[in-house]
C-alpha cells in the first residue's frame, strides 16, 4: 500500500501504529513515527488562504513511489492473549515500545498499548503512589535551545519526550519525538 493511504488510516482512525498484513498474516509494523521518518510537510492553502478568512494548514507527504514495505519495520513485538497485563508492560518497558501485538497460534488477534495499561491500572483501582512508579530524573531543554540540541538529547535520554523550561526553570511545555521529526527541515 501507499505510505499516504497508511498516513490516512492512523488519521482518520486517531491510532498511532498499523500491523502490516501480507496474505492474511503479520509482517512488520508501522508507526505514526515511521511516517514521520520518511515523509515531508508542505505547507498547503486551504479555502484561500491568501484571501482574508483563508487558512493553511500541513500536510504529510512522501517521495513517490514509496510504500509501506519501505518504511515498515519487520519485527513483531508479541504475546499471546493469556499474557498478563504486568508482562505486556514489562515487555513494552524493556523494548522501549508503545504496544505489543496481540497472536495466537500466528494469527493477529489484537493489539495491547499503554492506553489499555492505564485502563488497567484504574480499573484495578491501584493505589501505587506516583512517587514509588515516576520515571526520574526528569529531561528538561532550555525555551531557547536548538532543535538540533533536543533531538540529540531526546536519542541520548532514550525518551519520548522533553519538559521545556523558561529561563526561571518553570515548566512551559512539551517537545516530543514527533514534533523534532516534524520540524527537521527548519533551519
Amino acid at each position: 500500500a501507499a505510505l499516504s493511504e497508511a498516513n490516512k488510516i492512523l488519521h482518520e482512525r486517531s491510532i498511532s501504529c498499523l500491523a502490516v498484513l501480507e496474505d492474511g498474516r503479520a509482517v512488520g509494523v508501522l508507526s505514526r513515527t515511521d511516517l514521520l521518518r520518511v515523509g515531508r510537510y508542505e505547507s498547503i492553502a486551504r479555502g484561500g488562504a491568501n484571501r482574508a478568512g483563508g487558512r493553511a494548514h500541513a500536510l504529510l507527504s512522501f517521495p513517490e513511489g514509496r510504500t509501506v514495505a519501505d518504511a515498515m519495520r519487520r519485527e513483531i513485538v508479541s504475546l499471546h492473549p493469556v499474557a498478563s497485563v504486568a508482562a505486556a508492560a514489562r515487555t513494552m518497558l524493556q523494548r522501549r515500545i508503545h504496544r505489543v501485538f496481540v497472536m495466537d497460534g500466528g494469527d493477529l488477534v489484537g493489539v495491547f498499548s499503554t492506553k489499555d495499561v492505564l485502563r488497567a491500572i484504574r480499573d484495578q483501582r491501584i493505589t501505587t503512589s506516583v512517587a514509588e512508579a515516576m520515571s526520574s530524573p526528569v529531561y528538561t531543554i532550555a525555551l531557547d535551545a536548538p532543535l538540533s540540541a533536543a533531538a540529540d538529547q531526546l536519542e541520548r535520554a532514550h525518551v519520548s519526550g522533553l519538559c521545556v523550561i523558561d529561563e526561571s526553570d518553570f515548566p512551559v511545555g512539551t517537545l516530543t519525538q514527533t514534533e523534532v521529526m516534524a520540524a527537521r527541515d527548519l533551519p
